[in-house]
């Protein structure tokens, strides 16, 4: 049975549920019947003044909602940047939160009109959730995308366009589609005490002291439709809202309206670790560990699984200016397409136009033509492995990371790829660290392999790659499997 089907099926059910206690009952004051219940929606529907009622009641919900999403963002953007408003803030919202609606709503009605007396008290109500979420969303931290757009120069505005604001689009979601219905509630408890002209509540307060009580419940199934039919425009306005977050990232990448930093980058090769130490538990990742790694070369790192490869790229990533790194997550910007994250950091050292002409360019020769406008959440594992392969590629850095890069490509991508970066390194030659999970990766991509022991990690064995290596493998490769298995 699908969805519709139960749906249907559980309206029935409850409304027999309803028709057969009301005949058990047998008393319209305590419970009316469907029937009456539905003829008095009906004949209110086409009452002018009831129309009019409803129409005061949907306008202040929506002015309650707006002021408190604007509010609660506003505060909560403000307490990211600001943390001392962040303390200001706590004990007045623990009050807020503490305090019942009702105090509130005859407190306030010393204070206010009638009229405005259901907005305050709403926006009084649902203002904690949107600062708290907007708090929350705007200050959340990935600390792997943090690191990423500090490697690739990433600068304030821009980590805020495509990193921040995504983030607390989906806090802000979930605390809109919370407060929608909140607000309804605390606008028509406070319209039947402070019994506004026009009120969908003061409706309600009326029919119940001539205990009309089949219209107290056509009113009160007029304010949960209202409810419903109001998260449905909430749910549009989304939606209207991420396509124009789509398109103000599309201006943002083609149009000339945004200015640029124009980074200038200087390159250094230079890589060199001395008495480098890290403890992780009570153990020695790495203890007094040297190394100089050959400028202008690709230099292989080898060794037993979870010894330490990746702590020894990240540290490097860390402590080094002209770094570029490809990690083994890929780390991409969700937001943004294909095209756009390879092409995003090179924007802000090569503008627009050329950076657009190397982006193009090197994903053509990752394979990923076709692929430029996919949203990155919507591409596969290995798709997204290469995306973040080539960002690191194309990234103008002095020195290149790449962990464990080629693990999620097939055999001839990975070729493809590989031929790419060795062509490359003869017309601009980086410094390559390579943490391989592959020897024959290692031996095909390498002038050198580094083996290394594991806790700590220490080197054991260094094998220099000749031409002849390359050509046929097999032999270093069963050298170093030897080496690895003797562990």
């Amino acid at each position: 049975m699908n969805k519709k089907k139960i749906f249907v099926f559980s309206i029935a059910f409850f409304f027999l549920l309803w028709k057969f206690f009301s005949l058990v009952i047998d008393s319209p004051l305590v419970l009316p019947s469907p029937e009456s219940v539905a003829a008095d929606f009906f004949s209110l529907a086409v009452e002018k003044n009831f129309l009019k009622s409803l129409a005061f009641t949907f306008f202040r919900v929506f002015c309650a909602f707006f002021i408190s999403s604007f509010l609660g963002i506003l505060f909560g953007f403000l307490c990211t940047k600001f943390s001392v408003l962040k303390f200001f803030f706590e004990l007045p919202l623990t009050f807020i939160r503490s305090v019942p609606l009702v105090s509130v709503i005859l407190i306030v009605l010393f204070w206010l009109g009638s009229d405005s007396v259901p907005v305050f008290a709403a926006v009084l109500l649902s203002f904690p959730v949107m600062f708290t979420s907007a708090f929350s969303g705007f200050s959340f931290e990935d600390k792997k995308m943090e690191n990423v757009c500090t490697i690739f120069k990433i600068t304030e505005m821009q980590k805020f366009l495509f990193l921040k604001i995504p983030y607390a689009k989906e806090f802000l979601k979930d605390a809109m589609e919370n407060s929608c219905g909140m607000i309804w509630k605390a606008v028509a408890a406070a319209e039947v005490l402070s019994v506004p002209k026009f009120a969908l509540g003061s409706q309600l307060q009326n029919f119940q002291v001539v205990l009309e009580i089949s219209k107290v419940f056509a009113v009160t199934i007029f304010i949960v439709l209202l409810g419903f039919l109001s998260e449905k425009i909430l749910l549009i306005f989304f939606f209207a809202l991420k396509k124009f977050y789509k398109n103000f990232i599309n201006f943002y990448f083609q149009s000339d309206f945004f200015k640029l930093p124009h980074l200038s980058l200087e390159k250094e090769f230079f890589v060199e670790l001395k008495n480098f130490c890290i403890e992780h538990d009570g153990k020695f990742i790495f203890k007094n560990y040297s190394e100089n790694f050959d400028q202008k070369k690709i230099t292989s790192i080898v060794s037993p699984s979870g010894s330490g490869k990746t702590t020894l790229l990240d540290f490097v990533s860390e402590n080094f200016s002209s770094v570029s790194y490809s990690m083994q997550t890929p780390n991409l910007f969700l937001n943004l397409s294909v095209f756009q994250n390879v092409q995003l950091p090179l924007l802000n050292i090569f503008g627009r136009k050329k950076s657009f002409e190397i982006t193009q360019n090197i994903l053509n020769n990752f394979g990923l033509n076709g692929k430029e406008k996919s949203c990155v959440e919507k591409i596969s594992g290995g798709e997204r492995q290469r995306v973040s392969l080539a960002r690191a590629v194309a990234f103008p850095s002095g020195i290149l990371l790449l962990d464990e890069s080629f693990q999620f490509l097939d055999f001839s991508v990975k070729k493809k790829c590989i031929e790419f970066i060795l062509e490359r390194q003869k017309e601009n030659p980086q410094t390559v660290i390579f943490a391989a999970n592959e020897i024959k990766e290692a031996v095909l991509f390498s002038d050198k392999i580094i083996f290394y022991s594991s806790c700590p990690m220490l080197p054991l064995k260094t094998f220099l790659v000749s031409a002849e290596d390359k050509k046929n493998p097999a032999a270093l490769e069963k050298e170093i499997l030897a080496l690895l298995f003797s562990l």
